[in-house]
């Protein structure tokens, strides 16, 4: 599990006892009846509650040797527990009996010994009021115990939720019209427009996907706007901002050309661009040329090109530079676009495009960070157990293009801090311009760079809030064998090796995750507590801050999820398979790690947080070829992948994936069905949905391609499926079953 607690790699940082210390914070004798009270605990089987109750009487100071010899003891007992039904709460009722010395040593303690002690009676025992009302912790109106800091982090991320579900809702009258832009022109020979006030999309791609991108730029913009300024509306004044996106690869270069010969670009700009690689360059008769991305890229360009309207050019790039990554990774599903700086003491070589070490690149959750939100926590928790994330000084730089890789990520999370605390935007107001930037930062916040860092980290990853008697009168944790989740990942992860043989996925098993778990829990316990969410989209994927259960961390795994109300997770992924649009991401190649969570009948499934972009291409197909059994019908699947039809009179759906290397690959493809070998008197007649002309407007499949037939296939029959694209012709047979 990638972010589970490790308590062998540190879990009570922060809770460590100290190299040295006047006196023990509990006398001998009582320490002697918690050793007895962890022998107990060990009888339970449970060899990391043993860890946790080892570290908390060396925090009260017990003898290390003498526990040293004693470990042994616990150890063997863990490895030979035979736990009943009553091994636990006994070891529960024993442990809160050895706590009353401890609350008593409590209230004749003072100052930073009073807290310390009162740290590690939490640890044992997360509920006692007097070790909480020590740290500053009162009990908030959800029961949780936060201090005046915690609360505020809390009201932030209930904030940001409210905001950002206000801006997703926000409609835009957008014009279309046909371009007359002379590089388009020249380039395409035609194109398309649309237009909001000063905002100018031109491209060959259809109306309604250029419609999407702006408008969910539109909606990014708000979103900043509204975390910012507390203001969601756009200015009138809003400037003007004009795009050519292109629709594929092969058409940048020529753009390039033709900018060059039209004093759009000078010579040394045009050389710049060729060198770097760069993605997008600026023409000077007034607007930005971008080569293909996806959509999702080309909604963040254009925030960011928005985005300086209301931060200005003289915003620390540090402050600019992480928020509008925040947007871009929590709302678009992407990274902000990657700039280059401009420096003429620097080599061409040495600037911000130098790539790192390959094995650096590829890492798992390292490459992931740059797509996902979760993603860039997940990393940088790791490397904050560590001790290894780069102090946010570093990101400190004078330029935005210098702000790169794990410094854009820090950046991006310090700025989240920043923004839940309310100090994002007096802060970028109280810097502007500033030459000497860390100084006028502390001078600002009140707070040294290394205090800030310290809060942040408490904030990042917190310790744990259940103590060790808590979790004993929980319901012990079922057996790896006996998981509710085993036989669903499993069914998973079979489907994937069948959908992707001798592709040689990137990671070939997908792992069950603790946090994405945890957090899959929270948001299907919150649909239990709110069951009319459960009857509508996508209202099943939010959470309202005002509603009962709500969490920052549930909410945001409810965005990323495919939920089923099976009650059965293996039930639930057989289901899955059988629509089309939550069938997809499972199959996504990339997919490298997930959460499940379930209460009640609700099955929670997070399977967008933790996904790679390939490094090489892949065709999947669904039915497998040769499969057998195939079902005849749809599942029904929520929102209606063929608006306005019944899903029960329809037949199963067939889809392509299709996965490039290349990000600017970009294809035409046909797909047909046929009852039978393939031929004009055997075709099926099949709904056909695109990632550019998807028939649900709201839910675009990228890189996929599906046939719905319209009506249900018939029993013990084989079908042909067949996809031609870029010369290449993919056909593969199935049987239905009866």
């Amino acid at each position: 599990m990638l972010l589970g607690l490790a308590f062998t790699l540190g879990i009570l940082a922060g809770l460590q006892a100290p190299a040295s210390r006047a006196a023990p914070l509990a006398p001998s004798s009582v320490c002697a009846k918690l050793r007895t009270a962890t022998h107990e605990v060990a009888k339970a089987g449970d060899a990391e509650l043993v860890t946790r109750m080892r570290a908390v009487l060396v925090g009260l100071g017990d003898d290390a040797d003498e526990l040293g010899e004693v470990a042994s003891g616990w150890q063997r007992a863990v490895v030979e527990a035979k736990p009943t039904r009553s091994t636990r709460p006994a070891a529960a009722s024993r442990l809160r009996r050895e706590l009353a010395p401890l609350l008593t040593g409590l209230g004749k303690e003072e100052g930073e010994r009073k807290r310390e002690l009162a740290r590690w009676i939490l640890e044992l025992d997360s509920e006692q009021p007097e070790a909480n009302a020590a740290l500053g912790r009162s009990r908030d109106t959800d029961g949780q115990w936060l201090t005046a800091e915690e609360h505020r982090w809390k009201m932030g991320a209930r904030r940001s939720v409210r905001v950002e579900r206000e801006a997703s809702e926000l409609e835009f009258e957008i014009q279309h019209g046909v371009s007359t832009n002379p590089s388009l022109v020249a380039v395409c020979g035609e194109g398309n427009l649309v237009r909001w006030q000063g905002i100018t999309i031109h491209s060959r791609l259809p109306d309604e996907t250029l419609e999407r991108i702006l408008r969910q730029a539109l909606r990014a913009a708000a979103l900043s706007r509204g975390l910012l300024l507390d203001d969601l509306a756009l200015p009138k004044d809003l400037g003007k901002h004009e795009f050519v996106l292109l629709d594929t690869e092969a058409h940048f270069q020529p753009a390039l050309d033709e900018a060059r010969a039209t004093q759009g670009l000078k010579p040394e700009e045009y050389q710049r661009v060729r060198e770097l690689g760069m993605r997008s360059f600026v023409d000077a008769r007034g607007w930005r040329t971008s080569r293909w991305r996806s959509e999702a890229e080309f909604e963040a360009l254009v925030l960011w090109d928005m985005a300086w309207d209301w931060f200005g050019a003289d915003a620390q790039p540090c402050l600019r530079v992480g928020h509008v990554n925040w947007v871009c990774l929590h709302f678009l599903g992407t990274s902000m676009p990657m700039l280059v700086w401009s420096d003429p003491v620097v080599n061409l070589e040495e600037r911000s495009v130098t790539q790192r070490d390959e094995a650096f690149q590829r890492q798992a959750l390292w490459r992931s960070a740059r797509t996902s939100l979760w993603g860039c926590r997940a990393w940088m928790v790791r490397q904050a157990r560590a001790k290894s994330d780069p102090p946010w000084v570093r990101a400190l730089l004078d330029q935005d293009g210098k702000i790169r890789d794990e410094n854009l990520l820090k950046t991006t999370l310090v700025c989240e801090l920043l923004q839940q605390e309310g100090q994002l935007w007096p802060l970028v107001q109280a810097t502007r311009g500033k030459k000497d930037i860390a100084p006028a930062i502390e001078q600002h916040l009140g707070e040294t760079l290394p205090a800030l860092e310290a809060r942040w980290r408490g904030w990042l990853d917190p310790p744990p809030r259940v103590g060790v008697v808590q979790v004993l009168e929980q319901a012990a944790p079922a057996p790896e064998a006996e998981s509710p989740f085993r036989a669903a990942l499993l069914r998973l992860n079979h489907a994937r090796a069948d959908a992707l043989k001798g592709q040689a996925p990137e990671i070939p098993v997908v792992a069950l995750d603790a946090e994405l778990s945890r957090a899959a829990e929270l948001h299907a316990q919150y649909l239990s507590l709110n069951p009319a969410q459960k009857e509508r989209w996508p209202d099943v994927h939010e959470e309202r801050p005002d509603a009962p259960g709500f969490t920052p961390a549930g909410s945001l795994s409810g965005s990323r999820s495919v939920i089923a109300f099976d009650g059965d997770p293996d039930l639930a992924v057989a289901s899955w398979l059988a629509t089309f649009y939550h069938r997809l991401p499972l199959l996504d190649p990339g997919l490298f790690g997930v959460g499940f969570g379930r209460a009640d009948e609700v099955v929670v499934l997070d399977a967008h947080s933790l996904v790679l972009a390939p490094w090489r291409d892949h065709v999947v197909r669904w039915p497998l070829p040769e499969a057998e059994g195939v079902p005849l019908r749809m599942r029904l699947e929520s929102p209606n992948p063929v608006p306005g039809e019944n899903m029960g009179n329809l037949g199963y759906p067939i889809s392509l994936q299709l996965f490039f290397a290349e990000p600017e690959t970009r294809v035409a493809l046909t797909f047909e069905l046929f009852r039978g070998a393939p031929g004009a008197d055997h075709a099926v007649e099949c709904h056909f949905i695109t990632p550019s002309a998807p028939l649900q407007i709201e839910l675009v499949p990228e890189n996929a391609w599906g046939l719905i037939p319209k009506s249900p296939l018939a029993p013990s029959t084989l079908y042909t499926a067949r996809a031609t694209f870029d010369g290449r012709t993919e056909e593969w047979s199935f049987t239905t079953g009866k």
